[in-house]
């Protein structure tokens, strides 16, 4: 009788103890896994595999308003500002923070996605191109520490971003603001997004090739300002949609630099497993040397299977630049596998 008393004596405290542990844990999971290997070949005669973008995302939850993402992947896909010096490379935390769901909005802390038009604050998963020139010639971060305040009122919301701007550690002490604000329904969305910030040479003085942002020098205090307008509308099989974006750059020593820009994408849906996509991207710069122009076209296909958990790309680049012409057209094979529906 003792021995029936005891054994359930202990094994009911060590269930309530589990049951404690269990409530003051919460559930943590897998939510987004990405890996995508690429082959490329481009002008003149090179071709190579990759594995730029692969990540791994966890989401650790208490209860409906606090939670905690944290994901592990390449280092590039922070998508760090030319004018603090060398991409990073290498793996690491891309994502980190802590997220509260208010009442009133939503409210972010950590290393956390720039929300700025359709591109910013989209997971890689999500995207059916390339990233455009902007953040191809690292202008603007993918990834940023801040803190983030987003809100959705019927079919509008706003998004603002208080950020360090150098995608990672804050070394000038200047603080920069992303901010967007938009309408969404559910075949279309149009937005109006901003940035501003602040640089110092605590920070672009690190770089050892100058010649990284010809926007930005290494020994001034600079200021910039950029605004952009986007939209994209969905009808039946077909998608298109847009941004155009202006932003001028400011030095202590009163010399202004402007850059503007825009793409216009078209997505065409031929069956229930495969799109037909179509890019125009342009990026005008006029730097203190002189005045740039880039433009890329893309062709692509992208092959789904039922449930689009695994896609194949094939993407055919055509670069142009003025006022020097450079061979850079590339042929580019991406196979991506993303599960869906993991939390």
């Amino acid at each position: 009788m003792k021995k029936i008393f005891w054994t359930f004596f202990f094994s009911t405290i060590v269930g309530n103890v589990a049951a404690a542990a269990d409530e003051a844990l919460g559930e943590m999971g897998v939510q987004r896994l990405l890996l995508e290997p690429s082959f490329s070949v481009s002008e003149p005669k090179k071709a190579e595999f990759s594995l730029n973008k692969a990540l791994v995302g966890f989401r650790w939850k208490n209860d409906a308003h606090w939670w905690a993402d944290v994901t592990l992947g390449n280092l590039e896909l922070i998508g760090k500002p030319a004018r603090y010096g060398a991409p990073l490379s290498g793996m690491g935390l891309i994502e980190g923070y802590g997220e509260f769901a208010s009442g009133i909005g939503n409210i972010r802390a950590g290393l956390l996605p720039l929300d700025f038009g359709l591109e910013g604050g989209a997971n890689e998963e999500q995207l059916l191109f390339p990233r455009s020139l902007i953040y191809q010639k690292r202008i603007l971060g993918i990834r940023d520490i801040g803190f983030s305040y987003f809100v959705s009122q019927g079919f509008g919301y706003t998004a603002l971003t208080v950020h360090n701007g150098e995608g990672g550690d804050d070394l000038d002490n200047r603080a920069w603001l992303s901010m967007k604000w938009a309408y969404k329904a559910k075949d279309q969305e149009v937005g109006l997004s901003a940035q501003v910030g602040q640089t110092s040479p605590e920070s672009t003085n690190v770089t050892l090739d100058p010649s990284l942002d010809a926007l930005f020098t290494t020994t001034d205090k600079h200021k910039m300002r950029l605004s952009a307008l986007y939209g994209e509308h969905r009808y039946q099989r077909w998608s298109y949609g847009g941004k155009i974006y202006l932003a001028e750059i400011l030095s202590e020593q009163a010399r202004t630099r402007q850059f503007g820009g825009g793409t216009l994408d078209l997505k065409f849906a031929y069956g229930s497993s495969s799109h037909v996509l179509l890019r125009y991207d342009e990026l005008r710069s006029y730097p203190l040397t002189g005045r740039y122009k880039e433009m890329q076209v893309i062709l692509g296909l992208a092959l789904h299977n039922w449930n689009e958990t695994s896609t194949f790309f094939v993407y055919a680049v055509k670069n142009l630049s003025e006022p020097k012409e450079i061979s850079n057209d590339q042929l580019l094979l991406t196979w991506r596998y993303s599960p869906r529906g993991m939390l």
